[in-house]
């Protein structure tokens, strides 16, 4: 854990799984691209890009040629400036905040902001089949019974105090109609999975009023704790039940709660960035008494890629010759790492069930350091550092053994394909690949003492993670979605350790008006 000033964005709970609420850092190749001559416009343009950059980052001010990545920005972040150039009516996309990491670069080739699109390709309805990391949770657990069918991720936000049941329950709805993936459907026809998106308005969205008039401190949060079990016991995906709202009504004048409970098949970390601020404007068009059209950009922009098409171009990507040639790397990393403990994790007894939990804090300048200051020094991202440290804390601690590790590594899995645009698109879009961390040839207790041997470490370690093909979306693809690719590497060794670097909190959430709808202060009790 980070201290508040530096802290990774508080992905939303769930329960039991680790969170897979993930950024990555800049790609492994960033192709240097055509730089347009500048227009008239390109001055207002960089001004307007400096302040969002500032706004995310949270710096005073932002030079126009400040790198955003060297800055402490990462791909999440990257998603976040896109959100707000096209609130800023600019457009440009994530893979321009990478190729054109400055405000004055990426004013360049930034766009008017156009109405949203009309769909006129895959209709956004009907059955899709599961993404990769879906299969790969088929591949553990039922979704519909057990602990698993508790496999959900939760956000409490603090509402304003004239938030009221019916307002509150329009704008439920609206965010429903708007975001496929809260209107999700499991089937298991024969034992595979395959899961269908409902029309608008096909899926009741309702709220439920839990009394917290006059309760706050330790009463609140008991409630709250509560309220939250029950609400992840009423998902249930095989039902077309994978969303759960309920509002605690503190009573006139006072600050209510809102608790949306999601089951993880719709939902990821990145998800919430686009969820928490749809229903904001949901509410605030429902609050003032008029009709939201929810076609405008203006209310709740319709994402550029839907669900659907996001998951059929994943079918077909994974027949694609360039990443077919990805399939000697994964195989490569096939063979299993030494053993981290007496024996290796055994599914059948190392379960949610068991897992325990330890949080560490590091000091303020400490995290400057890990997130800002080595990252600009480097050139390379703040996972990189994090990554570079945990191998040698485990060679360290082996004192002897294997100087090298599997770690399985998680991404956004929003990487933009050719005609597609899933920044705004809800659903669980987690990537999960192997990488090979080798410190051999490293002196652990060099490194350890920083210096010149710790840049060494770092620059190795950031070199072995470029080698992974395309930051490792490819992996999913070949694993689950490639019937003649899947045999090759499913029985690959399973890494020990699972690394997710969450990105860092936008440190404009919160201030001023924005206190209501920021995380409230009881949601450590979620369920």
């Amino acid at each position: 854990a980070l201290p508040a000033p530096a802290r990774p964005a508080r992905a939303p709970r769930r329960a039991p799984a680790k969170e897979p609420a993930q950024a990555a850092t800049e790609p492994a190749t960033a192709t240097p691209a055509r730089t347009p001559a500048p227009d008239a416009g390109a001055g207002a343009r960089t001004a307007v890009l400096a302040g969002i950059f500032g706004e995310i980052l949270g710096l005073d001010a932002v030079a126009d040629d400040e790198d955003f990545f060297a800055s402490g920005g990462d791909s999440i972040l990257s998603i976040q400036v896109v959100a707000r150039a096209r609130k800023a009516g600019l457009r440009v996309t994530a893979q321009e905040v990478f190729q054109h990491r400055t405000p004055a670069g990426l004013a360049l080739v930034a766009r008017g902001a156009e109405p949203p699109p009309e769909r006129a390709g895959l209709d956004p309805v009907g059955g899709l089949p599961p993404l990769p990391i879906m299969q790969w949770f088929a591949d553990r657990a039922d979704a519909s019974a057990g602990p698993a069918g508790r496999f959900f991720q939760s956000a409490l936000v603090v509402t304003p105090p004239r938030a009221d049941l019916a307002s509150l329950t329009r704008a439920v709805r609206d965010l429903v109609d708007r975001h496929d993936a809260l209107r999700l459907r499991l089937d298991r026809p024969g034992g595979v999975w395959a899961l269908s998106v409902a029309s608008p308005g096909a899926v009741p969205a309702t709220v439920r009023r839990a009394d917290a008039r006059g309760l706050d401190g330790e009463a609140l949060t008991a409630l709250v704790a509560e309220e939250s079990a029950t609400a992840a016991a009423r998902l249930d995906p095989a039902a077309g039940n994978v969303f759960q709202a309920v509002w605690f009504d503190r009573g006139p004048g006072a600050a209510g709660r809102l608790l949306l409970c999601v089951h993880h098949l719709a939902v990821d970390g990145v998800s919430w960035r686009t969820l928490l601020p749809d229903l904001r404007t949901a509410w605030e068009a429902a609050a003032s008494g008029g009709a939201a059209d929810l076609a405008a950009p203006a209310d709740l922009a319709v994402p550029a890629t839907s669900l659907r098409e996001w998951a059929h171009r994943l079918l077909a990507e994974a027949h694609a010759p360039e990443r077919l040639a990805e399939l000697a790397h994964w195989t490569s990393l096939a063979a299993p790492d030494a053993p981290l403990a007496a024996r290796r994790p055994d599914p059948s007894r190392d379960t949610a069930a068991t897992q325990e939990a330890l949080v560490l804090t590091v000091p303020e300048d400490q995290a400057r350091v890990l997130l800002t200051e080595l990252p600009r020094a480097y050139r390379c991202g703040a996972e990189d550092v994090l990554l570079a440290g945990l191998a040698l804390a485990v060679v360290r601690w082996r004192d002897g053994g294997d100087p090298w590790l599997l770690v399985d590594l998680e991404g956004h899995g929003r990487h933009p394909l050719d005609g597609t645009d899933p920044s705004r698109t809800v659903g669980w879009f987690t990537t999960l690949h192997p990488v090979r961390l080798d410190l051999d040839g490293v002196d652990p207790e060099a490194a350890g003492r920083g210096g010149t041997a710790a840049g060494d470490l770092l620059k190795r370690v950031k070199e072995q993670l470029r080698a992974a093909p395309g930051q490792g979306f490819g992996h999913g693809l070949l694993r689950y979605l490639n019937a003649r690719t899947a045999p090759a590497l499913a029985g690959a060794a399973r890494p020990q350790i699972l690394f997710n670097y969450r990105g860092r909190l936008d440190p404009a959430a919160g201030q001023g008006d924005d206190r209501h709808w920021a995380h409230a202060p009881e949601s450590a009790a979620l369920a």
